[in-house]
């Protein structure tokens, strides 16, 4: 009796393992799908930005000159506003002149 218990035992461990390893062999044809679904999905996005580090560095060229730009510009627009603040004096003294004289 004992001996049919050991083997029926060593049988339904078999059956067992046997689904395990399926299992197994299940997991690691979807893994390997995923791998390559991984490696299209880079592929394709390297593709569509391979020629994103030109574009990158052009586009900090111009950010570069035109912040430069900005940077002379502003030194300009403050000597305008003073060339205007003096225009503005110098005719505020003129109008108390011609004033002064009519009195």
């Amino acid at each position: 009796m004992a001996y049919w218990l050991v083997v029926l035992f060593n049988l339904g461990l078999a059956a067992g393992l046997f689904g395990l390893a399926k299992i197994l062999v299940d997991l690691r044809q979807t893994l390997a799908e995923v791998v390559l679904a991984i490696y299209g999905a880079d592929q394709a996005t390297h593709d569509l930005l391979g020629d994103a580090p030109a574009a990158i560095r052009l586009g900090e060229v111009g950010i570069r000159a035109t912040r430069q730009q900005l940077g002379r510009t502003a030194v300009q627009v403050q000597q305008f506003r003073s060339l205007l603040g003096g225009l503005a004096l110098a005719l505020n003294l003129l109008r108390r002149w011609q004033g002064w004289g009519r009195r």
